[in-house]
């Protein structure tokens, strides 16, 4: 097989217009989505995108949990803007062992890249000068080849919508 760009059901939802995500009304919130991979030997850059948030959510964190088989040797966490259609590094080189336990590979509140910094929003946390609008995807890009293939869960707790 060859390198995976799959999107979550609610990735996938949204695009032909059906929503389920709280985000918009302006309240912090708890959005889990979950997606499965399935390459292992080939899977270097491929792309997992999940979740639909709205460009001025401010995260406390974002965190990926394997589900006891996935096993990720290096990965990269993303922020896909679709006003911008581009990705942009946030956390490099992060590893997903076959545990069920957390990674949180940002997070604001208690450690992390961004610990020393006030909450921001995402298109701050994504480097961009100005708020482009739109949403913003969490993309997982694989650095390296996975040796398990399986569903990762990616949640983000939020603080409030700017």
């Amino acid at each position: 097989m060859a390198v995976e760009h799959l999107r979550s059901t609610k990735v996938n939802n949204f695009n032909i217009g059906i929503t389920d995500d709280g985000s918009v009304y302006g309240v912090g919130g708890f959005y889990r989505d979950v997606i499965t991979t399935t390459e292992t030997s080939t899977s270097i850059n491929s792309t997992y995108r999940t979740h639909v948030l709205a460009s001025n959510v401010i995260p406390r964190l974002i965190g990926v949990r394997g589900n006891g088989t996935t096993v990720i040797s290096a990965y990269t966490l993303q922020l896909f803007s679709t006003a911008t259609q581009t990705a942009y590094t946030v956390i490099a080189s992060q590893a997903l062992t076959a545990s069920t336990a957390d990674t949180r590979p940002f997070n604001i509140g208690s450690s992390g890249v961004y610990q020393s910094t006030a909450p921001r929003a995402l298109w701050e946390i994504a480097g961009l000068a100005t708020d482009p609008g739109g949403n913003f995807h969490v993309q997982i890009l694989f650095t390296a080849n996975s040796s398990a293939a399986g569903a990762i869960e990616v949640y983000v707790e939020s603080l409030r919508v700017a």
